[in-house]
């Protein structure tokens, strides 16, 4: 399990942001399409290095003696920031949460940001690896 380093953060928002910003602003101000790409491209970027922090993904090892109770409250802990199970394997689990808003302009559609967490289990000790805004909120 590797975690989203900050720059594959700021990548995916910024172009993600980007392009819908310049396909907006060109089918709403009728501009040329090299000012809609320049205008989506600096949008992209501002949102990118305001949204990319909070997206960065990091590597947390617990470890515990009685499994179930570890998964107890672990899973109790990420309900209450409305993170929920998604996959449940024997030694490997992903938590995720609902959309948290949406974007819809035409054909494009973007899904609001999702934030997942993956907890790798072994013997009397556990990975987790997610957000950092998640994780420091754990108390495990």
């Amino acid at each position: 399990m590797r975690p989203r380093p900050w720059l594959d953060s700021f990548l995916l928002v910024a172009a993600l942001a980007g392009l819908a910003f310049g396909l907006g602003w060109k089918t709403f101000t009728g501009d040329p399409a090299d000012t809609s790409t320049l205008i989506g491209l600096a949008f992209g970027v501002v949102v990118g290095l305001v949204a990319a922090p909070k997206m960065v993904e990091t590597t947390m090892a617990k470890s515990y003696a009685d499994r179930a109770e570890f998964l107890q409250s672990l899973e109790t802990q990420l309900a209450g920031l409305d993170i929920y199970p998604a996959t449940q394997l024997e030694n490997f689990r992903v938590y995720k949460s609902e959309a948290a808003g949406s974007f819809s302009l035409g054909p494009v559609s973007a899904s609001g940001i999702i934030q997942r967490v993956r907890v790798q289990l072994d013997t009397g000790t556990a990975v987790l690896v997610g957000p950092s805004s998640v994780l420091d909120q754990l108390r495990l």
